[in-house]
């Protein structure tokens, strides 16, 4: 009896040992916040006409500002978005989330989202693939987004390609009045 009374404790520490462990794995390594930079589309794109220019140039800070302003911190009615940092690499977006979990569990997941720059001034991110640290979450945890840059539909400039080069969006327009 004694031995059975052992091994369930044992059992119980191990596995005690094992959440604790698996809790610190997860946190987050760095602190980050949902703050952003208005950015401006309507005045940059003013200012490619104003400057007789047939581009847009986003900074990588500039488009972490403009998701970071329309994006919808609650993933699901348990997980939250704490902080987020995104950045573009080898043709795709990256983003560092800070989440929680039912309140009380902090993690930081890793997120690859491809990219796209539709006809109508959407910008469209569709997730790839989504990692607790080293661990391969499903896909279909994370929604894909969409952004709304410019009001296309009443302009008189649309896009024609979308590149990315140096972590810059670089969208280019022509100017289209019939």
């Amino acid at each position: 009896m004694k031995k059975l009374t052992f091994n369930i404790s044992l059992f119980f520490l191990v596995i005690l040992l094992v959440s604790v462990v698996f809790y610190m794995y997860i946190q987050p390594n760095e602190e980050l916040n949902l703050q952003s930079t208005k950015i401006d589309v309507n005045e940059k794109i003013k200012h490619m006409v104003l400057n007789m220019k047939t581009e847009v140039i986003f900074s990588e800070d500039e488009i972490d500002s403009i998701i970071k302003m329309k994006l919808d911190p609650q993933i699901n009615k348990n997980t939250v978005i704490e902080g987020a940092r995104f950045y573009i690499e080898d043709d795709l977006l990256h983003a560092n989330l800070n989440i929680k979990y039912i309140d009380k569990i902090r993690a930081a997941i890793n997120v690859k989202y491809s990219f796209e720059l539709d006809k109508h001034g959407y910008l469209r991110l569709q997730p790839l693939s989504v990692h607790l640290k080293d661990i391969k979450l499903p896909v279909s945890l994370l929604n894909s987004m969409e952004y709304q840059l410019y009001d296309m539909d009443n302009s008189v400039i649309k896009v024609t390609e979308i590149e990315n080069e140096a972590r810059q969006l670089i969208i280019k327009w022509k100017f289209d009045l019939f």
